[in-house]
C-alpha cells in the first residue's frame, strides 16, 4: 500500500469514527444555523462556511458577482505579478483552494441537493467569481485551480474535515504534490517520501456552535525533516493572523532553493508549507495576500507560490 492511500485509509476511518463518538454534536438538521450566521449544518454531519464577511454563499450562486471593473483589477494585477516575477527571474505559481460545498454539494442543506444527478442544480456554479477569473488569465501565468483533481478524488478520501471549512491532510497532500509539480520536475516529486501521524483539534467550524466543541483525532504530517527558524509574534501582540510569518529550514531537501508563500489559513496551519517543505530548502511563509517583492530579492528566493482560498477571489487585494 503506497504512502497516499495508507493515509487515506487511516483518515476514513478516523472521520467515520468520530462521527458516530460525536453524534450528538454531528446530528444539526441540515439548514441549521449558527448564531452569527457564519456556519450552516448539512447532511451526514457536514458544516459549511455560508454568507459571512466574505458572502460566499451570494458569490457561489452569482447573486455577487465581479464588476467589469475587477475583472479588469485582476487581470491586471494577475500581469503584472506575473511580469515582476519574471523580471526578477522568479518563478511564480498562483493557487486557489476551491470551497467544500463545491467537492461536497451533495451533503449541501438544500432539500434536493443530495441528488448529485439533479439536471435542475448547477453544481459547477458557474457564475462564481473564480469562473470569471479563469477566463482573463495572461498568457503564461501558472494557475491552479484544483476542483477536477478534487472532484475525481472525492469518492475515495476525506479530502475535507466535515466539522472545519479547511481540508484534511489527503485533500493538502492531493494539492501539494499537483503545485510541487508545477515549481520542479515531476520525477523529483516522485523521490518525496513522507510520514504522518495521530494528532487532536477542535474544528474550526463546530467553534460556531459549541463552546467548546469535541477534541477529535486526526491525522497530521510529522513535521520533524524541518526546524522552524523565524516566527513572527503578531497573533500575541495583536490576535490578529494576517501580517504573521515564518521560515522553515530543511537542510536535506532535494531542491536547495527558498520559496515563498504568500497565503492563508490553508498554508499557515493546515499542511502546505508543510508538504512545499520537503522539496525546498528554505519555505518563507506570510499571511498576507500582497507580495514584498524587495523581501524576496534581498532574501534570494527563487520560487513564489500567493496561495488564496476561494471565498477570497470576490474582492482584489489592494497593493
Amino acid at each position: 500500500m503506497s504512502q497516499f492511500e495508507s493515509l487515506v485509509t487511516i483518515e476514513r476511518e478516523l472521520s467515520s469514527k468520530n462521527l458516530v463518538l460525536f453524534d450528538k454534536y454531528y446530528a444539526l438538521p441540515p439548514g441549521e444555523k449558527s448564531k452569527n450566521g457564519v456556519v450552516i449544518a448539512g447532511y451526514c454531519g457536514y458544516f459549511f462556511v455560508t454568507d459571512g464577511s466574505n458572502h460566499w454563499e451570494n458569490q457561489i450562486f452569482g447573486n455577487i458577482s465581479l464588476s467589469e471593473r475587477g475583472v479588469n483589477a485582476w487581470q491586471h494585477l494577475l500581469q503584472q505579478r506575473l511580469e515582476k516575477a519574471n523580471a526578477l527571474n522568479i518563478q511564480i505559481v498562483h493557487t486557489v483552494v476551491p470551497e467544500k460545498q463545491l467537492i461536497f454539494p451533495m451533503f449541501r442543506w438544500k432539500r434536493n441537493a443530495r441528488d448529485w444527478g439533479d439536471p435542475n442544480i448547477d453544481y459547477d456554479f458557474k457564475k462564481r467569481p473564480i469562473k470569471t477569473i479563469l477566463n482573463v488569465l495572461p498568457s503564461g501565468l501558472k494557475f491552479i485551480y484544483p476542483i477536477d483533481l478534487l472532484r475525481a478524488l472525492q469518492p475515495y478520501c476525506e479530502l475535507y474535515y466535515r466539522g472545519d471549512s479547511h481540508w484534511c491532510a489527503s485533500g493538502c497532500l492531493a494539492v501539494g504534490l499537483e503545485l510541487l509539480r508545477s515549481l520542479v520536475s515531476p520525477a523529483l516529486v516522485e523521490q518525496l517520501s513522507f510520514r504522518f501521524e495521530r494528532s487532536t483539534v477542535r474544528h474550526d467550524l463546530m467553534m460556531h456552535f459549541y463552546a467548546p466543541p469535541p477534541m477529535e483525532e486526526i491525522i497530521t504530517f510529522v513535521d520533524n525533516w524541518f526546524s522552524l527558524i523565524y516566527a513572527s509574534d503578531q497573533l500575541r501582540r495583536t490576535g490578529v493572523h494576517n501580517g504573521m510569518r515564518y521560515i522553515l529550514l530543511n537542510k536535506n531537501a532535494l531542491q536547495q532553493d527558498k520559496v515563498a508563500v504568500y497565503g492563508d489559513s490553508y498554508s499557515l496551519d493546515t499542511g502546505l508549507t508543510n508538504v512545499i517543505s520537503w522539496m525546498f530548502r528554505e519555505v518563507h511563509f506570510f499571511n498576507s495576500r500582497n507580495i514584498n517583492w524587495n523581501y524576496l530579492t534581498a532574501n534570494n528566493i527563487k520560487y513564489l507560490i500567493w496561495q488564496s482560498a476561494e471565498r477570497f477571489m470576490g474582492s482584489v487585494p489592494v497593493v
